[in-house]
């Protein structure tokens, strides 16, 4: 029968409903929710084939595997000359492109050596493995590549495997000789080359404050902010990431040592039975590579991000860790009211998100909030046009009572307020404060206070702030910029030119280095030829 028992699946039943009942006690409410439906939807697809009964459909999504690795292949190639490797169907990410052209040229591999007579099938079989073996190294994923050529060595039959990983490493220390930057590593920029090591080390770090239950779903950017580490680089602080580029790590910042051991658990209890399946049919022993392609590959990146490549890994599973048999299951009729629930639940989440969406695309912000009330960046987007400071201020209040870790909309609140008679200036002060508590790396929230406390005339609270943009950022004009206008509002006109003076030159230097960014726009926001006209001014002062 072609089921899988129950005790083979409670553990990831249980870390669903973990993630599930997350989701409601964190914000923001809407990403978590959509996180978990991304989870549902491959609990659902790995459940739908794991309980069929007819080969046919094993075959199918084998072939259908095959194909979609052929039409990326296609895709890459067309897309080559003018994006690179990054034309793949998530453009600027060739990793995904290499998982989907990976599972295909390991099934394909699986279906020829599955083949004894050289017929037409065998023929075309072989035809599409040097394809899909070209469109894989086009993507220049190094754990994508790595990760095929594992699950190959799993296919193979075991008298062929050692001599296939000699010939494997031959070629691989060959291409690291011959040209080391194919494997995007640059020998004299090694913090470049190994970032990941600074994105698992900001992890671990983040993960120690909230080790037991996480961040919540879709919460790892917002964890990464507390604990961002500076780069080598003229800006030290400007890049951010939503993914832990592990898997692992991944589901222990945002779901906490308790979800991460309910998955570990879950993960064993399915595998351990029938990792290495008795069963000889090509289905099985592509989806095996796929398995071990996807288990390279989430050391690396966060392998099931996308809902293709997810959906990808279920469906491999399905047929990896399920038996085939002759009759479907009946499924008792408690699993399926609750199934059916879930799944209405799921489809009237994703369509409303959907329409949502459409909304949103065609500017009107206002039935799209109506349609999807969780959504807080909808209100963001329409305090950003909303003329009336007040109404401004209010939805900005409302996104955040739905996403209260973001602290971007704390700043824009606080500044908002600026601009709306009677306000407390202490409420504008906590709007800051919050800004700088959940992100205390990002310079211009520091910066975005101390000019607040420059209008206020607080000079010295005023210098305080910026001498925090300028640890942060010391590379960075604005910084320099602000300090010198405190000084000069403090009369110490020989501190404002230097500091002044500073600013121009850093401006000068770094600013055609830098990337065209918002952060990078933001912290060289200076008016030279007036700040020069200032600094004009001041030295013919009688105080210098």
């Amino acid at each position: 029968m072609a089921e899988l028992s129950r005790a083979r699946v409670s553990g990831l039943f249980v870390f669903l409903v973990w993630c599930l009942l997350r989701s409601f006690f964190n914000t923001p409410l809407y990403s978590s929710l959509f996180e978990f439906l991304k989870l549902m939807s491959y609990a659902m697809f790995f459940s739908l084939l794991s309980i069929s009964s007819a080969k046919v459909q094993l075959k199918f999504f084998g072939w259908l595997v095959i194909c979609l690795g052929a039409l990326e292949t296609g895709r890459l190639v067309f897309n080559f000359g003018r994006l690179g490797n990054m034309g793949g169907f998530l453009q600027g990410n060739p990793g995904y492109s290499a998982l989907l052209i990976g599972a295909g040229l390991l099934f394909s591999s699986a279906y020829f050596a599955s083949l004894e007579d050289w017929d037409k099938k065998k023929w075309m079989a072989l035809a599409a493995i040097p394809l899909l073996l070209a469109g894989l190294f086009l993507t220049r994923s190094r754990s994508g590549i790595l990760g095929t050529f594992v699950g190959l060595s799993f296919i193979l039959p075991k008298q062929r495997r050692s001599q296939f990983l000699l010939i494997f490493m031959l070629c691989a220390a060959a291409a690291v000789h011959a040209r080391v930057d194919f494997l995007k590593i640059d020998p004299e920029n090694a913090s470049h080359s190994f970032g990941r090591l600074l994105i698992w080390k900001t992890a671990l770090m983040s993960l120690g404050k909230h080790w037991l239950v996480g961040y919540g779903l879709g919460n790892f950017e917002a964890a990464y902010r507390l604990f961002a580490q500076p780069a080598d680089a003229i800006l030290k602080y400007e890049l951010t990431t939503s993914f832990a580029h592990n898997d692992l790590l991944q589901i222990a910042v945002e779901t906490g040592i308790l979800g991460l051991s309910f998955f570990l658990y879950g993960l064993w209890r399915m595998t351990r039975p029938s990792l290495f399946p008795n069963d000889s049919s090509w289905e099985k022993k592509g989806a095996l590579g796929v398995f071990f392609l996807f288990l390279i590959f989430s050391m690396f990146n966060f392998s099931y991000f996308l809902p293709l490549t997810g959906l990808l890994l279920s469906g491999s599973c399905a047929l990896l860790f399920s038996a085939g048999g002759s009759e479907p299951p009946e499924l008792p009729r408690s699993l399926k009211w609750t199934g059916g629930f879930f799944l209405a639940a799921c489809c009237l989440f994703a369509g409303l998100s959907g329409l949502s969406d459409f909304f949103v695309d065609r500017g009107n912000l206002k039935k799209a909030a109506w349609l999807m009330p969780l959504r807080a960046d909808i209100g963001v987007q329409r305090a950003q046009v909303e003329t009336q400071g007040e109404e401004a201020a209010r939805l900005l209040e409302k996104s955040l009572f739905w996403d209260s870790r973001d602290p971007f909309v704390w700043s824009r609140l606080a500044r908002t307020l600026l601009r709306v008679p009677g306000t407390s200036l202490e409420k504008i002060q906590r709007d800051f404060n919050e800004a700088e508590e959940l992100s205390p790396k990002h310079a211009p929230f520091w910066l975005d206070d101390g000019f607040f406390h420059l209008q206020l005339k607080d000079l010295a609270g005023a210098k305080i702030l910026f001498k925090k943009a300028v640890h942060l950022e010391p590379n960075s004009a604005l910084p320099y910029f602000g300090l010198g206008m405190a000084f000069y509002a403090e009369h110490d006109n020989e501190k404002a030119a230097a500091f002044l003076r500073k600013a121009i030159e850093l401006k000068d230097r770094n600013y055609p280095l830098v990337s065209r960014t918002p952060y990078a726009e933001f912290l060289f926001s200076i008016d030279s030829a007036r700040t020069k006209l200032l600094i004009s001014k001041i030295e013919k002062s009688p105080l210098l």
